[in-house]
């Protein structure tokens, strides 16, 4: 395949813009889980997130990256079948495994946390939602890692 940069080839090339989607999507998700998670269980804490959120909230930024970030994979496992076809499929893998988890596990919790009333204090239910939220979440990051991961070994890699 020809070099479109000196060194650097096309499939080379997609897959550092890929890794990077993905790394973004890691950011993402540890910030939620440090900062957003923490502030949900103070007193009003949900009622301040949906007031901070009434227009834009994090699932905008996750529903067009991810979409992005696995057609950047998809390309990326196209362009460099011979190359890492393994560890670029994992990388897809995981975005794949992390956006179904998050459609099953995460957005009934979340239409129940910013969508139903919430009482200023968080009641029992809330409280055990956010636990439940926070556990997965570090399942998610672990997932999302898993791929950030087989991305920049698939880049070190000849």
């Amino acid at each position: 395949m020809s070099s479109w940069y000196p060194g650097l080839e096309l499939a080379d090339g997609v897959l550092v813009v890929a890794v990077m989607a993905q790394a973004a999507l890691l950011g993402a998700n540890l910030f939620e889980y440090v900062v957003s998670v923490p502030n949900w269980r103070q007193p009003d804490g949900l009622v301040a997130y949906r007031t901070l959120m009434r227009r834009r909230h994090p699932g905008h930024f996750f529903q067009t990256l991810v979409p992005v970030t696995t057609l950047l994979l998809i390309a990326a496992l196209i362009l460099g079948w011979r190359s890492q076809p393994a560890l670029i499929g994992a990388g897809l893998a995981s975005v794949v495994i992390a956006e179904v988890f998050t459609l099953i596990y995460f957005m009934p919790r979340n239409r129940a946390l910013f969508l139903s009333p919430v009482e200023a204090e968080p009641g029992a239910l809330s409280m055990r939602l956010i636990r439940e939220w926070s556990v997965a979440a570090v399942i998610r990051l672990a997932i999302v890692s898993i791929g950030v991961l087989a991305g920049l070994v698939a880049l070190a890699r000849p």
